[in-house]
């Protein structure tokens, strides 16, 4: 059996966490509390981002932007743990609360390393043993941070639940296999049109896995914004193009639902 990757009511507890860490962090850095606004935010930034360069030069305009007005509740897991993990230290700290804070990283670089390998996985579906070994570490880190894990038991429970009913047909799969293949040889030849038709009878298979099924999708927008651009180019037309942007609303369309099932 494998699993998904996605965990959006983890994403929103480790976000509770690392939200109040840094609110914890803040008061032992600065000597006061955080009060989300867009003063103390934008004074954080020129005081601790803009004069330490070096710890933040990965930030992209974006996260700068929602650091200057103040708002955490607005701060991705991300932000935050770019945050928690660069603010320089005062010396002026006990070796206990260095000890500590070390501590601390460490479950901070895990929590962003488990993240990363879920967002990036390569299939977006992880086996059994890797789903058992990371559900270990996720409540490792929610204790150690004085989490309830009760939710993320229950999250678990729901995944397994759902992984034992899905039924995936491997003839489905071959012949979805083989109409993308004839759809990427469209698209190459630039038949788009051709492309169109084969992603979309792929997409109507049963019982494909999400992951395939969103491939699909992401193939047939590609195409169709393909076709459009042809025809403005080319100036040629398709009885099946009512108006100039069908296929861009399509398009838009199908990647939505692409990205709905990754």
């Amino acid at each position: 059996m494998e699993s998904s990757t996605s965990g959006r009511s983890h994403t929103a507890h480790s976000k509770l966490s690392k939200r109040q860490l840094f609110k914890k962090r803040y008061q032992q850095f600065f000597g006061q509390a955080w009060i989300d606004s867009p003063a103390l935010g934008s004074q954080f930034y020129n005081s601790v981002i803009r004069s330490n360069h070096q710890n933040f030069k990965f930030l992209y305009p974006s996260q700068r932007v929602s650091i200057q007005n103040g708002n955490s509740e607005d701060w991705d897991i991300t932000l935050l743990a770019a945050l928690l993990l660069n603010i320089s230290r005062p010396q002026t700290l006990s070796s206990a609360l260095q000890q500590a804070l070390d501590t601390e990283d460490k479950y901070l670089k895990d929590l962003r390393d488990i993240r990363n390998d879920l967002a990036h996985h390569a299939t977006r579906l992880i086996t059994d043993i890797e789903f058992s070994i990371t559900c270990k570490k996720l409540k490792s880190i929610l204790i150690f941070f004085g989490e309830d894990d009760t939710e993320l038991d229950k999250l678990v429970d729901d995944i397994e639940l759902k992984s034992s009913k899905e039924i995936f047909d491997d003839t489905s799969v071959k012949e979805m296999n083989a109409l993308n293949a004839l759809g990427k040889q469209s698209f190459k030849d630039k038949n788009f049109k051709d492309a169109i038709k084969h992603f979309t009878n792929a997409t109507v298979l049963p019982h494909l896995p999400a992951d395939k099924r969103a491939l699909l999708y992401s193939n047939l927008s590609s195409s169709r914004l393909a076709l459009y651009e042809q025809v403005q180019q080319t100036g040629s037309t398709y009885k099946e193009l009512a108006t100039s942007d069908d296929e861009r609303y399509h398009a838009l369309r199908d990647a939505k639902q692409a990205r709905n099932l990754w």
